[in-house]
């Protein structure tokens, strides 16, 4: 049974390491192994005929606890200035995404201008040519009026009928073309 729940946290630590991302959290969990490991060895490996040594090693001194503690708060240094370092990342691809979604809105801002620009330009052509039609309609009636008043042969045809019915035939220009092509 314990072999067993040894076999249990030996494959949950293998997936748990698997999904370790960070240097200094991977260093910790081969120690954590490695101590397991140890710990393992040390209590159902051995046999029980060894002694447990009372003698002092050099683990045991002060020293090495100081150098241990030291290790450690060296490893949350390291820890510190990496998640420092990832804190920094995370600002600047903030920063990157809202400058992103700044460039699109003006994007966006400046293709609704140029649609409002192309739209007024032809708003511009468009009353430009209606302006040219205009003109050139009024030019058109102006000579045929002038053209019709200075028509010699209509103004005498249009005097002859007016002799015919002997009083005053009201004068209307736009008639005077079909009186000068028409004959008496």
């Amino acid at each position: 049974m314990i072999k067993t729940l040894l076999a249990s946290i030996i494959d949950a630590h293998a997936v748990y390491h698997e999904q370790l991302i960070d240097e200094c959290d991977i260093e910790e969990s081969n120690q954590y192994f490695d101590a397991v490991k140890l710990y393992q060895h040390r209590t159902w490996q051995l046999p029980s005929a060894h002694a447990i040594s009372e003698e002092p090693t050099p683990e045991d001194s002060i020293s090495s606890v100081a150098s241990r503690a030291d290790k450690k708060l060296s490893r949350h240094s390291k820890s510190s200035s990496v998640s420092s370092v990832s804190a920094t990342k995370a600002k600047a691809a903030a920063k990157r995404a809202i400058l992103e979604a700044e460039a699109a809105t003006l994007e966006t801002f400046q293709a609704i201008q140029r649609e409002e620009l192309s739209l007024h330009l032809r708003k511009i052509t468009k009353a430009q040519a209606e302006e040219v039609v205009y003109a050139e309609a009024e030019a058109s009636y102006n000579y045929q009026s002038s053209n019709l008043w200075t028509n010699a042969a209509a103004k005498a045809k249009y005097q002859a009928m007016e002799s015919q019915v002997g009083h005053t035939v009201p004068y209307h220009p736009w008639k005077l073309k079909s009186l000068a092509e028409s004959s008496f």
